[in-house]
C-alpha cells in the first residue's frame, strides 16, 4: 500500500450530507454558484429570510465555500467571497 502524510489543513474534509430537503436543496444552490454570479431566492410566504440565510450558510460551510448573504425586499442574495 502506497501512504503519504499531508498537513492536515491540506486534506479535503468530509462533506456532510443535509438530512433535510430544504439542506438538500441548499446545498444544490449553493454548489451551483459560480464567481461572477449571484444566487437570489424569493422568499415564500411559509419561509422567512432568515431561515433561508441559515441554510444557505449551512449549505456553504458544509461544502467548504465561502459566501456573501443578504436580503433586500422579500428577496435573499448570496455570492461567493474569495476566502
Amino acid at each position: 500500500m502506497d501512504a503519504t502524510y499531508i498537513d492536515a489543513n491540506k486534506a479535503p474534509r468530509p462533506l456532510k450530507k443535509p438530512t433535510t430537503k430544504r439542506g438538500q436543496v441548499s446545498q444544490q444552490l449553493i454548489t451551483g454558484l459560480t464567481k461572477g454570479k449571484v444566487l437570489q431566492v424569493p422568499v415564500r410566504s411559509d419561509q422567512t429570510p432568515r431561515g433561508i440565510k441559515v441554510s444557505l450558510v449551512r449549505a456553504a460551510k458544509s461544502l467548504n465555500k465561502s459566501i456573501d448573504i443578504w436580503d433586500i425586499d422579500g428577496i435573499v442574495y448570496a455570492e461567493l467571497t474569495d476566502d
